[in-house]
C-alpha cells in the first residue's frame, strides 16, 4: 500500500470517528437499535435524497423524532448531532421504521451522513454528495432588460458561478448561498440575441437570451413600418376633420 494511500485512509477514519461522536448520554445507548437500509456507503446522493431504516427501543420509540445531518469531510465537526447540521427529519413509525427527506444541502463532495435520536446514531459511511447545477429563472429564450439582466439558479453551496457570452467575455459572477441558491446580475450585455454559459467549476448551463431595451415593454417595430402606421392614423384623423368641417359649412 503506498503511504498516499495509507494517509488518506487514515484521514477517512479520523474524520468519521469525529462524524461519529455524540455527548456521554447517548454513548450508553451507542447505535444498537438504530441502523441504514439506504442510501448504501459510497452512494451518490443529492438534495431531496431519502433515507430509509429502522430505529427500535433503546435507540427510539415509535413518534420520536429522528434527524439528519450531513457534513463534508472537508470539514469534520466533533459532534454530529448538532442542531445546526440538521437538514432533515422525521418521526418513526409504529413498526420503527423511518424516512427522512435531505431538505437541506451543503457542498459538493465526500460527505458523512448520520441519522440521530436522542439516545444513539448510525451513519452508512461516506457518500458522494452531487448537488445540481441549474437555471431557475428565467426560461431559456426569454427576453432580459438589459439594465435588470437578472438570473437565479441553484449549485453548491460556497461555489462561484461565472457567466460569459460566445466569445468568453465575462458577464458577471455570484456566490452560490448556504440553501444552494444564486442570483446573478449580467453587466455590459448588449440588445439583441445573447448566448450564455454558466459554470461552476467543472459544470456548465448553455441558454441563450434577447437583450431588449431598459424601458422596453414590448418588441422592437421596424421605424418605416411604424411610420407608415402613423402617416395612416394621421391621414384618417385629418379626413374626419375635414368631413366634419364640410358639414359645418352646409349647414
Amino acid at each position: 500500500m503506498s503511504r498516499a494511500l495509507r494517509i488518506s485512509l487514515v484521514a477517512a477514519a479520523v474524520a468519521i470517528t469525529a462524524a461519529l461522536a455524540v455527548p456521554s448520554a447517548a454513548q450508553a445507548a451507542g447505535n444498537e437499535g438504530l441502523t441504514l437500509t439506504s442510501p448504501g456507503a459510497g452512494a451518490t446522493i443529492a438534495p431531496g435524497q431519502v433515507f430509509t431504516g429502522k430505529a427500535l427501543p433503546p435507540a427510539a420509540q415509535p413518534g420520536d423524532e429522528i434527524r439528519l445531518h450531513v457534513f463534508p469531510m472537508s470539514s469534520p465537526t466533533e459532534e454530529a448531532c448538532a442542531p445546526e447540521s440538521v437538514v432533515g427529519s422525521s418521526r418513526v413509525g409504529s413498526d420503527g421504521s423511518f424516512a427522512i427527506t435531505m431538505e437541506k444541502t451543503v457542498r459538493d463532495g465526500k460527505v458523512v451522513p448520520v441519522v440521530c435520536t436522542d439516545t444513539g446514531n448510525a451513519s452508512p459511511g461516506i457518500l458522494t454528495l452531487d448537488n445540481p447545477f441549474t437555471l431557475t429563472a428565467p426560461a431559456d429564450g426569454n427576453t432580459l432588460r438589459v439594465d435588470d439582466a437578472t438570473v437565479s439558479g441553484v449549485g453548491s453551496p460556497g461555489s462561484t458561478v461565472n457567466a460569459m457570452d460566445d466569445n468568453g467575455k465575462p458577464l458577471g459572477s455570484a456566490v452560490v448561498a448556504d440553501d444552494g441558491t444564486w442570483t446573478l446580475t449580467m453587466t455590459d450585455v448588449a440588445q439583441g440575441p445573447l448566448d450564455v454559459t454558466f459554470t461552476q467549476g467543472a459544470k456548465t448551463i448553455d441558454v441563450d437570451f434577447v437583450i431588449a431595451a431598459e424601458t422596453e415593454s414590448s418588441p422592437l417595430v421596424d421605424p418605416a413600418i411604424a411610420g407608415g402606421a402613423l402617416a395612416l392614423a394621421v391621414a384618417a384623423a385629418g379626413a374626419v376633420f375635414l368631413r366634419r368641417r364640410s358639414l359645418s359649412t352646409s349647414v
